[in-house]
């Protein structure tokens, strides 16, 4: 053999030894990922599904249109101007299950300002109770902290 034969058999061997490697080590990680997991499934699209409350506030979609409809129905109701909301108006609820149980959720926002009839911004606690069978406020009740 020559050295040109002899340099080509040791490139072969090397490309050989670099796929195996290769192809072993793939494997390996296949295996070590393991198979792929259940896709999760979440109360997004219906309260009903929801595991607890907190779920439910996480997850449900329907969530906002309580927040909003919360929001407009204290503004509603509002004697004095307009009322201050936090960034993240109603983001206090009650933990357990009635939300899911029941279908009537009870927000709570105690960072909002309404106006008084002298003209002061006063903080104010807002509770709200909505209906998620039917998409609309029970009651609001707004009170001066």
């Amino acid at each position: 053999m020559t050295r040109r034969d002899i340099a080509s058999v040791a490139i072969v061997i090397g490309v050989i030894a670099v796929a195996f490697n290769t192809a072993s080590h793939q494997a390996k990680e296949a295996a070590f990922i393991g198979p792929p997991a259940p896709p999760v499934v979440t109360c997004r699209d219906d309260w009903r599904k929801c595991d607890d409350n907190r779920d439910l506030v996480d997850h449900y979609r329907g969530w906002w249109t309580a927040q909003y409809d919360c929001r407009k129905r204290a503004e509603d109701l509002a004697k004095y101007g307009t009322p201050e909301w936090p960034s993240l108006e109603f983001s206090a609820f009650w933990p357990g299950t009635d939300y899911v149980t029941k279908g009537i959720a009870r927000l709570q926002e105690g960072d909002a300002k309404f106006q008084n009839g002298f003209g002061a911004m006063v903080r104010s606690r807002v509770t709200c109770v909505y209906d998620l069978a039917k998409k609309q406020v029970i009651n609001v009740t707004i009170d001066a902290r």
